[in-house]
């Protein structure tokens, strides 16, 4: 959907009847919860604040007086007459939950990058913001646990991150306005703003291989969230491509626990068909990664190359830095709020969807082999 502006003289998509229906029911909601509790502003002040002209805001103005909901005074501001027949227990708060699949991410130090920025632009329109677990006791209880993550805090929007394609699936047959922050699962109606997984291992692959890597290892976290199972389909296709260059790839998955993923590591570093190069999709999973290669002797890039496919700034503290991918997270949370901001303020909900492509930031962690 195009961006409408309210000052337009000719809106591209909206007539002046459906702007101000629109208007009417910002008016009704903020009556509801008690932003205006015996008069509105001024029509001037509601013109600009709203950025509507005249016409549009008395067409809204006559069909709340209409309802019952306020009285129109002449050259005097509008009396709120009664809260718009909405219990306020039924509203939802300015508030955002982020949901994260917290049993495959129990650090969320790697979501750092993108929570950072996203939580001062949202702090800076007025938002709540909070991180919630969709299914702590498994997918079994998503309907018990989401409803009770939803009567609890009533969030205006959901940010979806790194979550099954279950969760996807609820929130839009509950009609909650959501946000996938990743990757969509295909038969999922939600607007996103998804990573580009088939470009990216096709390119982290593509460059291993001009380097004369032919064995090329994934590791990665367990194919849970619908990012990480495109991730994978994505690496084993892009290597299949280049199967009669003699390259052979292989995926690992594994939890980001130390133990468990150390463990992991070392039976596959010590297979008989040991890889040159690995790429890693996780932050936990790569500093792993860095100290299970120190403990076992193995060199970076000398014995083993290492590209990560993210960028976290705990990377510039590995020796050597890792070549990875980087991704303008400022830009990309400005876009999160603006879409949120247009469905808070004129119940426009965006159906945008957006493929995200990386830069690759060349480090010291690969090196090209005969």
């Amino acid at each position: 959907m195009k961006n409408v502006r309210f000052d337009s003289p000719h809106p591209p998509l909206l007539s002046r009847a459906n702007l101000s229906e629109q208007f009417k029911e910002v008016l009704r909601a903020d009556i509801a919860i008690g932003r205006w509790k015996t008069e509105l502003p001024s029509e001037r002040h509601l013109s600009r604040e709203f950025q509507l002209s005249r016409p549009t805001l008395r067409i809204a103005l006559h069909a709340l007086q209409s309802e019952g909901i306020v009285q129109l005074q002449k050259g005097r501001p509008a009396r709120v007459l009664a809260t718009a027949g909405t219990d306020r227990r039924k509203l939802r708060t300015k508030q955002v939950i982020i949901l994260v699949n917290t049993r495959i991410q129990p650090d969320l130090t790697s979501l750092a990058t993108i929570f950072g920025p996203l939580q001062a632009h949202l702090h800076r329109h007025g938002y709540g913001i909070q991180v919630a677990d969709p299914a702590p006791q498994g997918l079994r209880h998503l309907n018990t646990s989401m409803t009770r993550i939803d009567a609890e805090h009533r969030p205006a929007h959901y940010l979806l991150f790194s979550v099954p394609a279950e969760v996807q699936r609820w929130v839009a047959d509950n009609g909650v306005p959501s946000l996938v922050v990743g990757s969509r699962a295909a038969d999922v109606d939600l607007p996103a703003i998804e990573v580009d997984q088939e470009a990216i291992m096709r390119h982290a692959v593509e460059h291993l291989v001009r380097r004369g890597h032919r064995r090329i290892c994934l590791i990665t976290l367990p194919p849970f969230a619908v990012g990480v199972a495109a991730g994978i389909q994505a690496f084993q296709q892009a290597c299949a491509k280049l199967e009669g260059k003699g390259v052979k790839g292989r995926a690992m998955a594994s939890a980001a626990r130390p133990a468990v993923l150390e463990s992991a590591l070392r039976r596959f570093l010590t297979s008989t068909h040991k890889p040159t190069a690995i790429i890693v999709t996780d932050l936990e999973v790569a500093i792993g990664l860095y100290s299970t290669l120190a403990e076992m002797r193995l060199r970076i890039p000398g014995d083993v190359s290492v590209v990560s496919t993210g960028y976290w700034p705990l990377l510039d503290f590995l020796c050597p830095m890792p070549t990875c991918y980087y991704y303008p997270w400022e830009s990309i949370a400005n876009r999160i709020v603006r879409i949120l901001n247009r469905h808070w303020r004129l119940n426009q909900w965006s159906h945008e969807f957006l493929k995200l492509l990386p830069d690759l930031r060349s480090g010291g962690s690969v090196r090209s082999v005969s």
